[in-house]
């Protein structure tokens, strides 16, 4: 195409980096704005790492009909968005994505009847869209994503309307979908979710049957079901996370043969899997998990050999599945299968390669031992083996399974006895749950990286290590229900600035509790009941010294009450 106007696209043949009021690269954003640009037409500087305020220089480029600023480390402040749109009245083309805005968006960007495509994503707009903006007569494109303290309503939409991609998402619009919206016939993305939309899915939703992109989740509608979809024929993603489905999964989505993801998960769904989801073989992601799904799984599933992640955790299936089966599934990075009512077999013949896994969940699913591919995984980041009947010692290849990457691992409600391991090699693990198992031995010391650390109701014993001290990054410490003894050392004042839940209880602790709300603690709650701790009021109160009251809260019980007195609550009252 041979375009009269001047045109300057700077951000695919150079990059642009260093504050707006210096000079880099030998150019800026104010002087190149400063050069001579009145017949431009086209401006796109995305992605050139500029950064500061939009000079008012861009106001004097009164015949732009692009300007895309977006992914700049800019401000548009003063002037505003309110100025842009007084100015700059040709504009056809305004994309400001990640420029930080924080302010209202102006009635006056509504006058703007030229405008095709307004992209304001990642802005930090708030309060009220005006309505106007839904019915600039060119729009087609309108982009308002992540924008959590932006509100409006969706309006009355006519069939003369040209929206073909509205995205709304992660903002705070509310009120139900209007009728009216079956009457975007044009519209190909439809992004909503995680926002505030209440009432009836409208049945005119059905006529959108240009639609390639469906996501409407996380919002708070009236029940209902899926026979609403089925002539979206072109859809390649739907995503309907937490909206309420209820019902069986409807036979009409055997007619979305272009689905490439596919969420229903937190639903209400009932029934059996249908066999036919076997046959939308073009499905990359599929996730059905936290529904009421049962039944045993189909075989057809193992149809989807462009499966990346499978998540069908938390539904009420059954049966005997074949570990080996899914791990035919080459492209298969995630497998959910925790909290049903399988039993996996893990013995296995296979030959070849074995998929390398980010997440493997595989929670009550019956094991009787570690399975022996985990042996080779090295990319594991999320490891869940909860709720088999695993017994004896954890093996030490375990530790050594994917150390670089493990950040979670879940090997709680066994028959474990002891770890085999006196020092944790994982350099990323964040979360690490064993409780319920029958564990012997002293506390093990996890690694600096742990945020979460639970080893709850197991046969633990010796002192509080004081090691843990030292573990910067822990938020939550679960230790109760052991035999743990001795006194707890000072040292526990200096984690407590960290932690936010801290449960030590139904152990045999003795002596003192050290002082624990200091300034600056997280501390939220504590539980140091039914252990044998002198009967005197903790220095933990500190009522010299607390800082913040409010945010300690001891878990209150009668054993609680032998420790301290009845008359606790004499005083304490006022804390709450």
């Amino acid at each position: 195409m041979v375009l009269s106007t001047p045109i300057a696209v700077f951000s695919t043949s150079f990059t642009l980096e260093g504050s707006i009021s210096s000079i880099t690269t030998s150019i800026t954003l104010k002087s190149l704005l400063e050069l001579e640009l009145s017949k431009l037409s086209h401006l796109n500087l995305s992605f050139s790492v500029f950064s500061g305020q939009i000079p008012s220089q861009v106001l004097k480029v009164s015949k732009l009909e692009v300007l895309n600023l977006s992914r700049n480390e800019l401000e548009l402040r003063s002037p505003g968005l309110r100025n842009l749109a007084e100015k700059l009245t040709n504009l056809k083309e305004l994309h400001l994505g990640g420029v930080n805005i924080s302010s209202t968006v102006p009635q006056n960007l509504g006058n703007l009847s030229s405008l095709v495509s307004l992209s304001l994503e990642d802005c930090t707009l708030l309060g009220e869209l005006p309505a106007t903006i839904f019915q600039l007569p060119n729009l087609q494109v309108l982009d308002l994503l992540n924008n959590p303290y932006l509100t409006g309503k969706l309006p009355e939409f006519n069939r003369s309307s040209l929206i073909e991609v509205l995205k709304l998402a992660n903002t705070s619009f509310s009120g139900p979908l209007p009728y009216s919206i079956g009457e975007l016939t044009k519209i190909k993305k439809l992004i909503l979710s995680l926002n505030q939309f209440s009432g009836k899915i409208p049945s005119s939703l059905a006529n959108l049957t240009q639609l390639t992109v469906l996501s409407l989740s996380h919002n708070n509608f009236s029940p209902w079901t899926l026979s609403l979809l089925g002539k979206q024929t072109k859809l390649t993603q739907l995503i309907l996370e937490q909206v309420n489905l209820q019902g069986e999964i409807a036979s009409s989505l055997e007619n979305l043969t272009q689905l490439t993801i596919l969420e229903l998960d937190g639903n209400q769904l009932t029934g059996a899997i249908p066999f036919w989801l076997g046959n939308l073989t073009q499905l990359t992601f599929l996730d059905l998990g936290q529904n009421k799904l049962r039944g045993q799984f189909p075989p057809s599933i193992f149809n989807l050999v462009n499966l990346t992640k499978l998540y069908l955790q938390s539904n009420d299936l059954n049966g005997t599945l074949k570990l080996e089966s899914f791990l035919n599934l080459k492209n298969l990075i995630v497998l959910y299968l925790s909290g049903n009512y399988l039993s996996v077999l893990t013995n296995m013949t296979i030959n070849g390669t074995v998929p390398k896994f980010l997440t493997l969940g595989l929670g009550d699913c019956n094991l009787l031992e570690f399975p022996d591919f985990l042996y080779e995984q090295d990319e594991l980041e999320n490891l869940e083996l909860y709720g088999n009947k695993m017994h004896g010692q954890i093996p030490k290849w375990v530790w050594e399974m994917s150390k670089k990457s493990l950040q979670r691992l879940d090997l709680s409600y066994n028959f474990l006895t002891g770890l085999d391991q006196p020092i944790f090699p994982m350099t990323n693990l964040r979360t690490l749950i064993l409780d319920s198992n029958q564990l012997q031995g002293s506390i093990p010391v996890p690694p600096p990286s742990i945020f979460f650390y639970s080893m709850s109701h197991n046969s633990l014993t010796g002192e509080f290590p004081p090691l843990l001290c030292n573990l910067s990054s822990l938020a939550f410490l679960d230790l109760s229900n052991n035999n743990l003894s001795g006194m707890l050392p000072q040292c526990l004042a200096n984690l407590s600035v960290t932690p936010e839940i801290l449960d030590l209880h139904s152990n045999n602790f003795v002596g003192s509790i050290p002082q624990l709300c200091k300034k600056g603690s997280q501390l939220r709650m504590t539980d140091f009941s039914q252990n044998q701790f002198q009967r005197q009021l903790p220095s933990v109160v500190g009522f010299p010294t607390l800082w913040n009251p409010h945010v300690f809260d001891f878990v209150f019980s009668k054993h609680f009450l032998s420790i301290f007195g009845a008359h606790f609550f004499d005083y304490w009252w006022w804390l709450f």
